[in-house]
């Protein structure tokens, strides 16, 4: 600091003293950086048992049976209604089961109907055992005394034939193993399938009528077959009419199926 004067007056001058050379300095804040952290997806590892059989499960068509349906008791009248109903390890058996007129009430896969039941039981195909003949119910004893069959309720009256235990079984093991079950019966006649009478259908519609608030509808059907049965035009789609002996049959694949003896109680049901 220094006084100055001029002119006469005197004047106080502040001066501020800096280094030499001494820039002059900018500061810029720089945006704060974002950190984002990604997780890596942990890699699932299956462990596969050694010697473990591949299981195959074939596509749904429109002949394939809906896989977690249940299919017991389902009424068929041609082979080819068959696959509609049985899934494709245990078809060429149950068709084999037809041929000989053996009735089937039902079968299972666990490998192809519920996966998840695997190991806790074995696969099967159930007859029913009120039809068979006699010498295949010999048969079917036989194989319950083997320890590959038992009988059971539902269906009623059928015998659950055993075609894999409990385990994990290739589809061609299941499929070989059937055939060789159903092979180890014989041909029989048609005893597991009645036609129908006109007096059988009458009594049908009287049941019928009994438990309807329209009881005349019933007494109109009962008067229109009474006068088309003895011409052939009662039936549904696919029925057969035997004019010989009034009856009708489900399909012309049954009727040929018949035996050559009528059983007594067919015509008087």
């Amino acid at each position: 600091m220094k006084w100055i004067k001029l002119f006469e007056t005197f004047v106080y001058e502040d001066i501020t003293f800096r280094p030499k050379n001494t820039p002059k300095l900018n500061i810029v804040k720089k945006p704060e950086q974002e950190i984002s952290i990604v997780k890596k997806p942990r890699k699932e590892i299956s462990i596969t048992p050694k010697n473990t059989p591949k299981l195959y499960i074939p596509k749904k068509d429109k002949y394939t049976v809906e896989y977690t349906t249940p299919t017991f008791n389902k009424q068929i009248s041609k082979k080819e209604d068959v696959k509609k109903y049985v899934v494709s390890p245990l078809l060429k058996a149950c068709e084999i089961f037809w041929d000989k007129n053996i009735k089937t009430t039902g079968s299972y896969v666990w490998s192809i109907q519920a996966p998840e039941m695997i190991g806790r039981s074995g696969d099967y195909i159930c007859i029913d055992y009120g039809s068979l003949s006699e010498e295949n119910k010999v048969i079917a004893q036989n194989i319950i005394k083997e320890g590959n069959a038992y009988e059971m309720d539902f269906p009623s009256n059928s015998i659950q034939l055993i075609i894999t235990k409990k385990g994990e079984h290739t589809i061609q093991e299941i499929e070989t193993k059937s055939i060789d079950i159903a092979n180890r019966f014989v041909g029989q006649d048609l005893l597991w399938y009645k036609p129908k009478t006109l007096d059988s259908r009458i009594k049908e519609l009287e049941l019928g009528k009994s438990k309807s608030s329209e009881p005349q509808k019933y007494d109109r059907e009962i008067e229109r077959i009474k006068k088309d049965w003895s011409s052939g035009k009662e039936g549904g789609d696919g029925s057969y009419f035997d004019p010989q002996t009034q009856t009708y049959w489900a399909s012309k694949e049954l009727y040929d199926k018949r035996p050559k003896i009528y059983p007594i109680n067919w015509l008087n049901l």
